[in-house]
């Protein structure tokens, strides 16, 4: 499936030209997905694209009175991958997906402390990558923290490169934020330590914190909220 979405008019050389986003997916998946929300009971209206649902969550971040237009990128951090996108004056110019996600941190955990799976989840809520007192928290864990550092820090370099990839192509202009988001994102002082290795401020997307939640979810507030990293791309796809 192929389709396209005007981005701007503009001039060059005294010509009126289009600029146009152009997306292709194999139909097989599109068809799978749709047939997932048919399955649920639910109508599938449009197609989207990750990206662009996240851009319109990281709008909800903005002041309403700056009306300059925004460069920034997005960090979806999932189990198994991570997404960067790269947003010039808040329109998407560059997009890439990394192969490694919050689950290499769970096979670190798994593989150097003798944990489960479950251990190792639990650990990760309660790890904190910036903190001096870890042995207090995790007992056993601070000889291992090394490598799990180890590991967000070669996500961190491997983002930092395909970053300045693109920007040194667009050496005007530069990004003001990183939005980090997705179900990784909530390990503790993990945006610490992207800001320190991009450079730039790093910000925790959480859409739920910018929402209103309806009466009959209230008594989930708290569980919601601890999830909304990881409802992002949701969240984006619900308020186009």
């Amino acid at each position: 499936m192929v389709d396209f979405v005007k981005i701007r008019d503009f001039v060059e050389n005294g010509v009126k030209k289009q600029e146009v986003m152009l997306v292709a997916a194999k139909r097989s998946h599109v068809k799978e997905l749709a047939d997932l929300i048919t399955y649920l009971g639910l109508e599938p209206e449009t197609i989207d694209i990750e990206p662009l649902a996240l851009a319109r969550v990281a709008a909800l971040f903005f002041e309403p009175s700056v009306e300059k237009k925004q460069s920034y990128a997005v960090v979806d951090f999932g189990s198994a991958s991570t997404g960067i996108s790269v947003f010039i004056d808040n329109i998407l110019r560059f997009t890439r997906v990394l192969p490694v996600g919050g689950q290499k941190i769970t096979d670190v955990l798994t593989s150097c402390c003798n944990m489960t799976t479950e251990e190792a989840e639990a650990a990760k809520k309660s790890l904190d990558l910036t903190s001096e007192f870890l042995q207090l928290q995790l007992p056993g864990l601070f000889d291992k923290v090394e490598a799990i550092k180890s590991v967000v820090g070669e996500m961190v370099n491997e983002i930092r490169r395909t970053i300045d990839f693109y920007m040194t192509q667009r050496k005007d202009i530069n990004l003001e934020k990183v939005f980090l988001t997705g179900g990784g994102a909530p390990l503790r002082g993990l945006d610490a330590m992207f800001s320190d290795g991009l450079g730039i401020p790093v910000i925790i997307m959480n859409p739920l914190e910018k929402l209103k939640l309806a009466d009959k979810l209230r008594y989930r507030e708290h569980e919601l909220k601890e999830a909304g990293t990881a409802l992002a791309v949701a969240v984006g796809l619900a308020i186009k």
